[in-house]
């Protein structure tokens, strides 16, 4: 995963970045197992810090680890916006506000839409994370799980009904018919109401905040980064060319106090020591996205 600078990419990086949308955070190639960060987009919709876009695209990758292609655009993006954050006032906000003008488009239209202008891929990310969201409280927490498990050896929607208990146009229905009922009356109700404004206003400043969260982080790694390169930079001090590095006078050493602590002499046989017991390394856990 590379993190590309505010300034933009580097010339390696120019080629991989060329065919991503500007607006876009992040993007991952799973197959080459390359992705990459924008950190000054970071705060930008549908992600809002660098930590939800570190695991939005990591999300996609274990995706792929676990599936390959084998599943829809909008069912990945949805669960990878799922993975990285919660659902969000800026989220219903751009949510009914796409209700009000237009009827939800089918799941399946919105794969191109991820590609398109920056408003258009929001109300995109907006209905699949809302659709996912839903769908993990109607059938529980372990329904993506489910579906990736079905999946590796049948067609999506044959998997989702495996997962769900129910096909996946029962389960469009529904949840086209609950958010209409839930979501399509805010803006109307709000427009002319001065908590529409206060609502408003609020979603700004949550949006304001992430950037700045998000500028804070950027700020935090490039420090971290400079200490680094100066640690690595150690300056030799008089008549200590050629000496390991702590080593004093013959015969001594310099403690992390400074002070000379006696070390044995080349003539004089090691003190025995107990060995030291291995310790086993646990495994580390397989990846699970619950």
């Amino acid at each position: 995963m590379f993190l590309v600078p505010p300034e933009g990419p580097s010339e390696a990086l120019r080629r991989l970045d060329a065919g991503v949308p500007p607006w876009a955070a992040g993007y991952m190639l799973p197959a080459q197992r390359l992705g990459a960060i924008r950190t000054a987009e970071a705060g930008r919709y549908p992600y809002g810090t660098l930590e939800s876009v570190l695991a939005h695209e990591a999300t996609h990758m274990l995706l792929h680890d676990a599936v390959g292609d084998r599943l829809p655009l909008w069912f990945e993006e949805g669960v990878a916006t799922w993975q990285g954050r919660k659902w969000s006032l800026e989220d219903i906000l751009i949510y009914s506000s796409s209700l009000l003008t237009t009827d939800l488009p089918a799941l399946a239209d919105l794969d191109e839409s991820f590609h398109g202008p920056a408003a258009q891929a929001g109300r995109a990310y907006a209905a699949a994370f809302s659709f996912v969201s839903w769908s993990t409280r109607r059938y529980g927490p372990g329904l993506v799980r489910n579906v990736l498990a079905a999946a590796r050896s049948r067609p999506f929607e044959a998997a989702w009904k495996s997962a769900a208990g129910e096909t996946l146009d029962s389960s469009e229905g529904a949840w086209r018919k609950e958010s209409l009922i839930r979501y399509r009356w805010i803006p109307v109700v709000m427009a002319s109401s001065p908590l529409w404004v206060g609502i408003s206003f609020l979603a700004l400043v949550a949006g304001a905040r992430r950037r700045a969260r998000a500028k804070v982080a950027r700020e935090r790694w490039a420090d971290e980064e400079t200490e680094t390169e100066t640690e690595e930079v150690v300056p030799e001090g008089p008549g200590t060319e050629g000496a390991a590095p702590g080593s004093g006078p013959a015969g001594t050493a310099a403690s992390s106090s400074g002070l000379p602590v006696t070390t044995a002499s080349a003539s004089e046989p090691p003190a025995s020591e107990p060995p030291v017991p291995a310790i086993p390394s646990p495994e580390p856990p397989e990846p699970e996205i619950d």
